[in-house]
């Protein structure tokens, strides 16, 4: 599993795709009501040229168009997502748009059952009789397999469907602002790959955390304009694809700053605690010290430094035979500015 600790030893890159990131604007548009709703929840806000762009794209969409998107890339299925995003990390040669396109109309139908198998059922099925009984034997709520069911039965038409949306949105949408995605696009994956390298740890504190990586496998990492905040990741045969919205590390801060937060006020609320730090703030004490000033056990002095522990707020400093422990107060005043910024806005 890659963590942290791990990270310099796998072999990752980052990759700016294009084929992906027509993808990522098409979902982006399908949900735009739903993302809005979704980001202002977590008091973040969409970039004003971003969702300038998608408010004008949606605009311009007929009322078929926009009723075929939502069939497609609704929120709550994405089918039509995850499809293509298969495809494109699945064949390693689809670096545009066009490449594509091309390839999804070469292959056929089947492609379309037997990514659905593997997404949602983690096999494929010798006939689609196994394969949809399988779906009504799943824990899908109702709603999705109906959803399922329906691309599977009609697999052919889906196929053909998926290729006049994809060939619309292209002449229509994306191509005209093609050059301007990927120079934006060019630098974000820049400043990613130079936070990386300069920093690999605090790297994926900022925008790795929650993902489940699989052991030992290449990772590529396509910094995406029109995820924003979101991350979604997908494991292939030969590597493990994670699709990062370029602000990503701006949600890790941001539920990280409620956690640190909640955290630190459970520590303050407590008087032996706060006392231990009002007393650490002054100079460094051994454990028996502290338990003496606070008129408690030694072991329990222990419980209560793991709970600063958490925070990284102690630290131990050895003098001769004895270990001190010590206020960590720059992590102290970093953590209350924090708290002030989530708080107050300040």
């Amino acid at each position: 599993m890659l963590n942290r600790k791990s990270i310099q030893s796998i072999d990752i890159k980052f990759l700016s795709n294009p084929a992906l990131e027509f993808i990522n604007i098409i979902f982006s548009v399908s949900n735009l009501d739903e993302l809005i709703k979704n980001t202002k929840k977590i008091n973040f806000e969409i970039k004003e040229e971003i969702l300038e762009t998608l408010e004008d794209v949606k605009d311009e969409l007929s009322r078929f168009m926009n009723s075929e998107l939502n069939n497609f890339f609704n929120i709550k299925f994405d089918l039509g997502y995850k499809l293509i995003f298969k495809y494109i990390i699945d064949d390693t040669d689809i670096v545009s748009v066009k490449s594509l396109i091309k390839n999804i109309k070469k292959s056929n139908s089947d492609y379309v059952i037997e990514t659905i198998s593997v997404l949602y059922l983690k096999k494929t099925y010798d006939s689609i009789d196994d394969l949809m009984a399988a779906v009504e034997k799943s824990s899908l709520d109702s709603k999705t397999k109906e959803y399922i069911i329906d691309f599977i039965i009609n697999s052919d038409e889906i196929h053909e469907r998926l290729i006049k949306i994809l060939n619309y949105f292209y002449k229509e949408v994306y191509e005209p602002m093609q050059d301007d995605i990927l120079y934006i696009l060019g630098m974000e994956k820049k400043r990613m790959e130079d936070d990386f390298y300069y920093e690999p740890a605090k790297f994926f504190d900022n925008y790795l955390t929650g993902i489940n990586f699989i052991a030992k496998k290449p990772v590529r990492i396509h910094p995406s304009l029109f995820k924003q905040i979101w991350k979604d990741s997908l494991d292939t045969k030969y590597r493990f694809w994670v699709n990062l919205g370029i602000d990503s590390n701006k949600l890790n801060n941001a539920n990280l700053k409620k956690k640190n937060t909640l955290q630190l006020y459970k520590i303050l609320s407590d008087k032996t605690r706060l006392d231990m730090i009002l007393l650490l703030s002054e100079k460094p004490y051994f454990v028996n010290e502290l338990a003496e000033k606070l008129g408690i056990s030694s072991p329990a002095v222990s419980h209560h430094i793991s709970y600063l522990n958490k925070l990284n707020l102690v630290a131990l400093q050895k003098d001769e035979h004895r270990y001190y422990y010590l206020l960590n107060k720059d992590r102290l005043d970093e953590l209350l500015k924090s708290s002030n910024e989530l708080l107050l806005g300040v």
